[in-house]
């Protein structure tokens, strides 16, 4: 539970620089794409930790709540700040840097079934793969 624990924690604050690819698609709404819509929590562990993805949303699933990307980015357009969502898809990974203010939040996913992805950019993935089971 620990690790888990630390795993979003690491999520929340995990920063990254962004690319310039072309390939990229650069816009204020999160669009990911259908195969990984849905609810996608640790596999082998109890505790409810993981992704959930619509197709307007981005949110991390935390125990029993959830944190929200699309709210996250109202919220600081109406205060002003600088926010940006840039997504890119290519076969089966799903890659999308969130600029909320001055930090870009990086995630990266990779399609290993249709019932499982797993977590690239995990800032503890040198430890273990993370994989996510489709609920």
């Amino acid at each position: 539970m620990k690790k888990n624990t630390l795993l979003f924690c690491f999520a929340l604050l995990f920063i990254n620089c962004s690319s310039s690819d072309d390939d990229l698609q650069n816009s204020n709404s999160i669009n990911p794409p259908s195969w990984i819509q849905g609810t996608w929590l640790i596999e082998g562990v109890t505790t409810n930790s993981g992704f959930r993805f619509s197709n307007n949303d981005f949110c991390l699933v935390i125990l029993t709540g959830q944190s929200c990307f699309k709210e996250q980015l109202n919220q600081l357009n109406k205060s002003g700040a600088t926010t940006k969502v840039n997504e890119m898809t290519v076969n089966n990974s799903y890659n999308i840097d969130i600029t909320l203010s001055n930090q870009i939040v990086t995630y990266e996913f990779k399609q290993i079934s249709a019932t499982k992805i797993e977590w690239i950019n995990d800032p503890l993935g040198d430890l273990a793969e993370t994989i996510y089971k489709k609920q």
